[in-house]
């Protein structure tokens, strides 16, 4: 029941002249006049920057607005990169220091591989976090040679620290002399403990997933997700590759975390199929918890990269009866029909939505964008 989706023609090039765009000079030094990136701003602290460079060469109207909607999850893809490679980089502004290095797909996100594998071969960046991202991404002809050539300082600091698993594991085994079997990866990323809660436990999983069985895929997948760290596409692969039984018992487990990973861009065409085959999981505090995410993470923060009205308006018809009894009390439940009810010929204005303050109590399953990667990534990196 797994779902593939193909990127369109518009996705692709209206994705490569964002990724141009955001890294215009004016752009960068906006988002560090405002201390955020932009995807954690409301668009009129930026759009009116945007537009203003964007009209220049784009004198459409409507293809300016298909751009700038874009921006946010570009944004976003640079904000997840570095929250889960924090190991190497001191935060967001430090991250995009590394912008030359991205390289990004035909979907519009980063190729994480690809990206890594350039980052590692640049002499100009600290040898040892070239070579964590090394270990991490399983480049073993790489770590052979870092480790050989390694200084006496970098050594010091590469054994002397915590990191991730896997690279714990690298550094254990070079050190005896050898390189750690698929086996010894697997039972590193199965025995992940608090101390690494400052690296991320789920970098890598999809360099490491082709050479797994079936069950080791299904038991690092179901580790990843219980960590509350998988990043979504990485997600969406790594369900691709297990089974169908396999595929249904990760969507029984954890229903919340796949449907909310097609809320990311580019594949949230896809998110109300897939709620249609999954509404024997999905449970009342799943329910609202995406319509949560939908509504106050989403369309009232602004993001226009789909037409998230429609999603919200769909996955509530589609729901049972006693699902949308359960969601009356809720303080979003006034707002939530203002959405819902909505039928005009206009687009939908976010004023209707003024006099609505959300102060939910998140549910930690939520954590990841919205509370994790401010904290961690941006506590120490405004410059």
């Amino acid at each position: 029941m797994y779902i593939t989706i193909v990127p369109t023609l518009k996705c692709m090039v209206l994705s490569k002249i964002v990724h141009s765009f955001y890294y215009d000079p004016e752009i960068r030094a906006l988002e560090k006049r405002l201390r955020q990136p932009l995807c954690f701003l409301p668009p009129k602290d930026w759009e009116p920057t945007v537009n203003e460079r964007l009209s220049k060469i784009f004198p459409s109207r409507t293809l300016r607005k298909a751009i700038v909607n874009l921006f946010m999850p570009i944004s976003l893809e640079v904000v997840m990169w570095g929250y889960d490679h924090r190991e190497v980089n001191s935060g967001f502004f430090s991250c995009m220091d590394m912008w030359h290095c991205f390289r990004w797909n035909s979907r519009g996100i980063i190729d994480r591989e690809q990206t890594v594998k350039l980052i590692v071969a640049k002499i100009d960046i600290r040898m040892p976090d070239r070579f964590f991202l090394a270990c991490n991404y399983k480049l073993k002809e790489t770590i052979l040679e870092m480790w050989k050539n390694m200084s006496e300082d970098d050594m010091e600091r590469v054994t002397g620290m915590v990191h991730s698993p896997i690279v714990d594991r690298w550094v254990h085994c070079l050190q005896e002399g050898g390189v750690p079997e698929t086996r010894e990866l697997v039972e590193a990323f199965l025995g992940v403990r608090p101390i690494y809660s400052q690296c991320s436990r789920s970098t890598g999983l999809r360099v490491l997933f082709p050479d797994l069985s079936m069950e080791d895929r299904f038991r690092c997948l179901m580790c990843s997700i219980r960590h509350r760290e998988t990043y979504p596409d990485d997600l969406r692969y790594c369900l691709s590759q297990l089974d169908s039984n396999q595929q249904t018992e990760v969507y029984r487990r954890h229903t919340f975390w796949v449907l909310k990973s097609f809320l990311h861009w580019p594949v949230q065409s896809a998110f109300l199929d897939l709620v249609d085959q999954m509404w024997t999981f999905l449970t009342m505090l799943d329910f609202g918890d995406l319509l949560h995410v939908i509504l106050c993470q989403i369309i009232m923060k602004g993001w226009e990269d789909f037409d998230y009205i429609y999603i919200l308006q769909n996955f509530w018809r589609q729901s049972p009866a006693r699902f949308k009894d359960s969601i009356k009390e809720a303080r979003m439940y006034e707002p939530l029909r203002s959405v819902i009810d909505y039928g005009g010929p206009e687009p939908f204005s976010l004023d209707l939505l003024s006099d609505f303050k959300c102060n939910c109590h998140l549910n930690d399953k939520i954590i990841y964008i919205e509370i994790v990667v401010v904290f961690r990534v941006y506590h120490s990196s405004v410059v």
